[in-house]
């Protein structure tokens, strides 16, 4: 927003700062909606679920409740991206790593019961 009020093209471009806020919340509105939906199918597919609509709540609460327990105030907020979320990201980003470890293991151990030689 800042460097917008430095632009001096017209006038009109100066006063552009509910603009760009309302398209800004509106587009991190739509991504947490993207990912919530994202989450809440993996998660009925991965318990194999015909309907996932009973875990839209309760992913929701669980949501909820570790937005508001993670960062209480701007000051938690900076010391849990400095000393937790490298460890968490770390873990997150090994998932596909762990899902071809595991794919590999599957394929070793069908080979090696069907050919038991």
């Amino acid at each position: 927003l800042e460097m917008v009020r430095f632009i001096k093209i017209a006038e009109f471009i100066e006063n552009l700062d509910p603009l760009l806020i309302a398209v800004w919340s509106t587009m991190v509105y739509i991504k947490i909606s993207f990912f919530f939906y994202l989450a809440v199918q993996i998660l009925a597919q991965l318990f194999k679920l015909k309907d996932y609509r009973p875990l839209t709540f309760s992913l929701a609460a669980v949501v909820v409740s570790m937005s508001v327990t993670m960062a209480e105030n701007f000051a938690s907020l900076s010391d849990v991206y400095e000393h937790s979320w490298p460890t968490f990201a770390l873990c997150v980003e090994s998932i596909p790593l762990l899902y071809l470890l595991m794919d590999t293991i599957k394929k070793y151990v069908k080979k090696k019961s069907i050919n038991p030689n």
